[in-house]
Parts: C-alpha cells; sequence; structure tokens
C-alpha cells in the first residue's frame, strides 16, 4: 500500500538537520566561517605539515570553507563538521591554545586547564576566522590592568590580523615566565571586526610619555598616562557587550597515529539575526604553585 508524502513526514525528515545546525559545536562554527580559505600551520602540534593547495577567493555572495583536510594536516585536530547559517553576516570567532616549553625547547599546546609551575615559558596562540582587531590585556595585582598587545612601541595596525593567521603573544622570541610565588594570572582578550575606539585610545594614550615638567590638574580620566594602567570598569563595560552572545568550547585531543589532537579554546559569537556581535571576548586564568 502506497501512502502519500504529507507536509508532518516532510518536517520529520528535515528536523535533524535543523537540530543539527541549532547545536551546532563553537568549533565547528569558527572553522565554518567563509573567510577561512587558507590557514597557518599551528606552532604548537609537531607534527603539523603545511600543506599547499589552490586557494579560491569567493566571490560576492558566495560561501566557501577551507579543505578540511588541511585544517587536520596543519594540526588543528580532526576535521569539523562545516555548518550553514541563515545569518547575512557570520560568526566572528576566536581560536586560542596555550603553548608551554619543553624539555627540548620546542613549544607545544598543553590543556587549557593545565597548572603552571615556577620557571615555566609560555605563549598564547591566537587565531581569528575573520580579518579584525586583536587586543589582549593583563591584570595586575592592584586589580587595574595593563596591554600587552599590541605592544607599547608597536604601529598603529600592529594588532590587526587575518582570518587562518596565527597571532602568539609575546612574540616569538620572547615568553612569559611564571615566577616562584603561587597564584593566578588573568588575561582579558578582545577581538573586534573593527578598531574599539575607547580601548584603542586608552592603549595609544599609555604609549604616550610621560611630561617631564610638573603637570597641572588633570581630569580623572586622563590618569592613564601617570599610571601606564587601563582602569578595571573599562574592561568591565568591554566585557559586559558579550556577556549573553558568547559560546565557548574546551577542546582536549589526545594525539592519534594519524596525526596531533588539539589542546584549545574557541570562543565564537551567538547566532543573533537581529543584532549580529561585532566583538568576542575571552577571560583567561592562568593558575602556577
Amino acid at each position: 500500500m502506497r501512502y502519500p508524502i504529507c507536509a508532518v513526514s516532510l518536517a520529520a525528515l528535515l528536523l535533524p538537520s535543523a537540530l543539527q545546525a541549532q547545536k551546532a559545536s563553537p568549533r565547528d562554527a569558527f572553522w565554518s566561517a567563509s573567510d577561512l580559505v587558507s590557514v597557518s600551520a599551528n606552532p604548537g602540534a609537531k607534527r603539523a605539515v603545511k600543506t599547499t593547495a589552490p586557494q579560491h577567493r569567493p566571490a560576492a555572495k558566495e560561501s566557501v570553507h577551507i579543505a578540511p583536510q588541511l585544517i587536520a594536516q596543519n594540526g588543528y585536530g580532526e576535521q569539523p563538521h562545516f555548518i550553514r547559517t541563515t545569518l547575512k553576516t557570520q560568526q566572528i570567532g576566536l581560536r586560542y591554545s596555550l603553548l608551554l616549553r619543553g624539555a627540548d625547547g620546542a613549544y607545544a599546546e598543553v590543556s587549557p586547564d593545565a597548572t603552571f609551575h615556577a620557571g615555566d615559558h609560555l605563549r598564547l596562540s591566537m587565531m581569528s576566522n575573520e580579518p579584525g582587531y586583536l587586543y589582549v590585556i593583563q591584570q595586575g595585582s592592584s586589580g587595574s590592568w595593563s596591554p600587552i598587545f599590541p605592544g607599547k612601541t608597536a604601529g598603529p595596525d600592529a594588532n590587526r590580523i587575518e582570518a587562518g593567521q596565527i597571532t602568539e603573544v609575546p612574540g616569538r622570541e620572547q615568553a612569559f615566565q611564571f615566577d616562584a610565588t603561587p597564584g593566578t594570572e588573568k588575561l582579558f582578550v578582545v577581538l573586534s571586526r573593527e578598531r574599539i575606539s575607547d580601548l584603542d585610545g586608552a592603549v595609544q594614550r599609555l604609549k604616550t610619555p610621560a611630561p617631564t615638567s610638573t603637570p597641572s590638574p588633570r581630569p580623572a580620566g586622563e590618569i592613564l598616562e601617570a599610571v601606564n594602567r587601563i582602569p578595571d570598569d573599562l574592561v568591565q563595560r568591554l566585557a559586559s557587550r558579550d556577556l549573553t552572545l558568547v559560546n565557548e568550547q574546551k577542546v582536549d585531543q589526545k594525539s592519534s597515529e594519524t596525526g596531533d589532537g588539539e589542546k584549545a579554546v574557541y570562543v565564537v559569537a551567538k547566532e543573533n539575526a537581529d543584532s549580529p556581535s561585532h566583538e568576542v571576548v575571552a577571560r583567561i586564568t592562568l593558575n602556577h604553585q
């Protein structure tokens, strides 16, 4: 006996794919960005092999993705599941990992929840899934913040990053080193499609040398020049913009016989057709004993 296909049956057939799109992981959303048509080799993956493949730049309104095998071959773990979005603006995302120097002097990714020890050397590896501007600031014991990227002597476009390109903080000739005092170090990372006027202005003011003569009284907002710090309230205002608009995923894959695993954190803006997010914020806490 034949049965007619009704609308309910069609809906049931389409439901799994719809649910899959709704439950897409931040990692899948990150790698699905159309700006990611190429990717740098992961500096924290020992067996990553940089491969060359024809690169195709999409025409207007054309959606393409990076070849999935390049993601695995360049040291970013298993191939992701590409997803489609109904949004006109794709989900801006940040991938970051912690690179720890080993006994052989090489840096490798470690778990996002790792505990560090006195003398450890550490770098922060970051990648965006579309062009934008990157800011990294650290919190001091006083509760105020100071910028570590872009650096004090960096040019005006030093924090401009391209999709799929790795940015290491500090640079490859430097590293953070933990001292003998146990505690926590806090970093605040902002990725934005556009320059952030208030944060960028604060960083630029910190680059201005303090006057040698006795300064005249100045508004409280200009105290940044004197103390070389970014007030905590400014950081909190930046953070509050994305408190309800960000998905975060920790990935801690083990290495396999066919390639490296992945130890990283993905922070991706949530889908919001009415008001797409132009920034993502990551808060990183480093614990050391």
